[in-house]
């Protein structure tokens, strides 16, 4: 190679390096503006069927609306919480990609969280409110931000239904209404992923969690446990049913969930935004990039 062509291509390659730099920042920055704003005491922990949970739903909805994927609805659902004895409304935010197909994957996250605490709370003599940062506000950024970026993953061979799901921490029934609405509404359920809690990597271990995982041999290989930025933790389907996986896994539905993990501020006031690690979420998001892009085989046939 002669010093001309040489120069060129190192040219080239530190274009692309500030780039992706440059990308990486402001996937970041992105997602720092969603959690930030989820878990604001303004917002006041989004409980479900309050105002709080509209605001919540409709900065999303309009976050959804930016990317210009497709049109964005509200799907509205009674429910009696859990322990409450009291009926109240609440509702799903999803924007449907369609591209023609037959086949259709699921990407959602839930919004809601567990306001001031109450008896789902784990800061025990404690009042106060309960941000949920991670808990999902770092879950709807994750989903978000794959919205902004589908152009470089997105497949034409299938359509995309994003979603996320209020009522989730007083007894899954968002997920279970939309799941209950995409069986009326569309053939077939090829796949549903879904995230809640990413926002809590440790930066030594590195870890994301699959559940579902170990079902697939195609998961294991894009999210290996010897990966570079991410390792992967392959689990088994249990905790699916205990997840807004639940309703759809008990279709038959191929199902995966993903996450950092549970850790000691789980429910608790002190799940804040100043505990986020963006740097992991922004490398969860370029391994389900992978995946996703990975084609019509992730649909078809997993193994």
């Amino acid at each position: 190679m002669n010093n001309y062509l040489l120069s060129f291509f190192l040219l080239l390659l530190g274009q692309q390096l500030v780039h992706s730099q440059e990308r990486a920042e402001e996937t970041k920055a992105y997602l720092k503006d969603v959690v930030s704003f989820l878990a604001s005491d303004s917002l006041r922990g989004r409980p479900c069927c309050s105002q709080y949970e509209k605001e919540a739903s409709e900065f999303i909805a309009t976050e959804m609306r930016k990317t210009n994927l497709g049109i964005v609805k509200f799907q509205l659902f009674n429910l009696i919480p859990s322990g409450s004895g009291k009926a109240c409304k609440s509702r799903n935010v999803c924007c449907f990609v369609n591209n023609g197909s037959k086949k259709t994957v699921i990407i959602g996250a839930h919004y809601d969280h567990i306001g001031m605490g109450g008896v789902l709370s784990k800061s025990i003599g404690k009042s106060g409110i309960h941000p949920g940062a991670d808990d999902n506000a770092s879950g709807v950024a994750l989903l978000l931000s794959l919205m902004k970026s589908s152009e470089s993953w997105m497949n034409s061979d299938c359509n995309y239904l994003f979603v996320t799901y209020s009522a989730h921490e007083v007894g899954l029934f968002g997920s279970t209404a939309f799941a209950k609405l995409t069986a009326k509404k569309f053939r077939e359920i090829n796949l549903v992923l879904n995230f809640d809690m990413v926002g809590r990597m440790v930066e030594s271990e590195r870890w994301l969690v699959v559940y579902g995982g170990k079902e697939y041999k195609k998961v294991q290989t894009i999210f290996p446990e010897d990966g570079e930025l991410v390792r992967g933790r392959m689990e088994d389907s249990t905790r699916l049913f205990q997840l807004d996986t639940k309703a759809f896994k008990e279709k038959g539905i191929p199902c995966l969930s993903f996450t950092t993990g549970i850790h000691t501020d789980y429910h608790k006031i002190s799940d804040k935004e100043s505990e986020i690690n963006y740097r992991g979420i922004y490398q969860i998001q370029k391994k389900i990039e992978q995946f996703l892009s990975t084609g019509l085989s992730l649909i078809t046939r997993l193994n």
